[in-house]
């Protein structure tokens, strides 16, 4: 099969295109980076095709942040404050996406980013553990719908920043690469969403992680966070004026404790919301557990075992116990977590599913996939809120190679 033969087919018909990547990476081709591409793209062509029908949604507001914005000069847009902070990595995709006269671009764009990263990191990480391409697809296929497409297309920011950060510890982590494309994946996010500076701090913070007990320790403090973060919402004035910090301490004082606002009392009273916290914090636990159990056994076998694996699995670890800490927050932002700890699950998962095929399957195993499975039911009736119908007759019938065409024919003529 020529290599220009799949992208394509994909841009002529993404199904189409999945079916013949799908084919192709069984089949064990070397083309192996374009298939997972194709992949993406085809989970990404839902977003693009996506259009909110209420004003509920997150995405309305930045399509309508997308228009502010329309007119501007390029320097105007990049220091265009978006909720009094200056987010100039974010203003950038917004420029793009107006220069070609296409709202759509900015969910397609953040959509292909997370799901292209979790599609590459999980079949690097496999590949090295000795997984078939048939056990890594159907870990992708089961793992990619755990990771809430409707969330992730109409949050644009969170997520898709969170996923860059930890590409880039990826990278530096576990494939050793410390350019500057790798700096500038760590810094960049952080003007994408302010609170990706979690995210690099665990990066910081996990060069000192070195064995389980010092991660049990990094459990322990996950019920101070809430005490912690109530003292520094009233004494941050003393302690510091930076304003991205004073920022990320009110943020999330105001997710722990946002008993009063519409947004907060519906989620305190919404029954999906409460089994989607139960069902996706039990799957991070569970990962957690794992990783732990799985790591003992390393140990046992070869008490020097220090590779870049368990490096990069600590600093996943630390983003679910992140995740956990968020446990009675009311808002649920313990998800975004949550979701990029799923996205480099495999860090923790490949090595033991390589150990549970040489060995009886136990109770660990089928836990695991139940909660999987119940994540992937609440994400479904989820969609069921928009017109799913509709969604998928766009899906089939707008042909991205003629989306390309009316793009570059919008900016040609200076839309």
């Amino acid at each position: 099969m020529p290599i220009f033969f799949l992208p394509f087919s994909t841009l002529l018909s993404p199904y189409l295109g999945l079916l013949l990547a799908g084919i192709d990476f069984c089949s064990g081709r070397k083309y192996w980076r374009i298939d997972i591409c194709i992949f993406a793209f085809f989970i990404a062509h839902f977003s693009y095709c996506y259009t909110p029908e209420n004003v509920g949604p997150d995405l309305v507001r930045y399509f309508s942040y997308l228009d502010e914005l329309k007119h501007l000069r390029f320097i105007d847009v990049l220091n265009y404050q978006y909720k009094g902070t200056n987010l100039f990595s974010f203003n950038f995709l917004v420029w793009i996406c107006n220069l070609f006269g296409d709202q759509h671009l900015l969910p397609f764009f953040t959509s292909f980013s997370v799901y292209y990263i979790f599609f590459y990191c999980s079949y690097i990480i496999a590949r090295d553990n000795g997984l078939t391409r048939r056990e890594l697809l159907l870990f992708l296929l089961v793992a990619s719908l755990c990771l809430d497409w409707y969330g992730i297309t109409n949050n644009i920011r969170n997520v898709f920043a969170f996923s860059l950060v930890g590409f880039a510890a990826f990278e530096d982590l576990y494939l050793k690469n410390r350019g500057i494309p790798v700096i500038l994946l760590y810094l960049l996010p952080i003007f994408i969403h302010p609170t990706a500076v979690l995210i690099v701090l665990i990066r910081l913070i996990v060069g000192f992680i070195k064995t389980n007990s010092m991660r049990l320790l990094l459990l322990l403090l996950t019920i101070m966070v809430n005490p912690a973060v109530s003292f520094l919402h009233l004494h941050i004035g003393s302690i510091t004026s930076n304003q991205l910090i004073t920022f990320v301490i009110n943020k999330a004082y105001n997710y722990l404790f946002d008993y009063s606002s519409a947004y907060g009392i519906r989620t305190a009273n919404s029954i999906r919301s409460l089994l989607a916290r139960i069902a996706y914090l039990i799957l991070v636990a569970i990962i957690i557990f794992i990783a732990f159990r799985i790591d003992e056994y390393r140990f046992a076998t070869n008490p020097i075992y220090t590779n870049n694996l368990f490096s990069f699995e600590s600093f996943v670890v630390s983003i679910g116990l992140l995740a956990l800490s968020c446990t009675f927050m009311l808002r649920p932002e313990y998800w975004r977590f949550a979701a990029v700890m799923i996205v480099f699950s495999s860090s923790i998962l490949s090595p033991y599913l390589l150990r549970v095929r040489k060995k009886k399957k136990g109770v660990m195993y089928y836990l695991l996939l139940v909660v999987a499975l119940t994540c992937i039911v609440i994400n479904w009736y989820q969609i069921s809120w928009i017109n799913s119908n509709q969604l998928l007759i766009d899906s089939i019938t707008k042909i991205p190679l003629v989306n390309i065409f009316i793009d570059l024919a919008n900016f040609l003529r200076g839309y």
